[in-house]
């Protein structure tokens, strides 16, 4: 999902995706980009350990998402959106900016209020879900 026609060149070979902004990755980038060679993780901790210039960065990264939530939620109309990955462990600083940004973007008053969460399921969530679609198939063919 192209965020800026303008950015970054992404790995699929597009500008501007929404990826370039919200990664682990990405949010490094923006601190190497300050000469400051750190991980994501790195960041993170830095930001609950009160740094502001680091808890800047997440937020940041934060809006980014909120706009690409946004462009999905006015094209499919959700009721919730549940994030997961590693970037999503720093929800304290990303899920206000995230929230923040959908309900000053979206259209209608239904799409402001559509509820973002992080997953429950820790860093297991994509391996329960590949195998709950797995489960699903090998029942519906017996």
């Amino acid at each position: 999902m192209t965020i800026d026609l303008h950015g970054e060149i992404c790995e699929c070979g597009n500008r501007g995706c929404l990826q370039t902004f919200v990664t682990g990755p990405a949010i490094a980038r923006k601190v190497k980009a300050q000469a400051n060679p750190l991980t994501a993780e790195t960041i993170y901790e830095l930001a609950v350990g009160g740094n502001e210039d680091y808890a800047n960065i997440l937020a940041e990264s934060g809006r980014a998402m909120g706009i690409g939530l946004t462009n999905l939620i006015h094209i499919i109309n959700p009721e919730k959106i549940v994030l997961g990955g590693g970037v999503s462990k720093a929800e304290k600083f990303l899920l206000p900016a995230i929230r923040e940004t959908i309900e000053k973007s979206a259209l209608t008053a239904s799409a402001s209020r559509t509820r973002v969460e992080v997953t429950k399921l820790g860093d297991d969530a994509t391996l329960i879900g590949a195998i709950t679609l797995l489960l699903v198939d090998v029942f519906e063919l017996a």
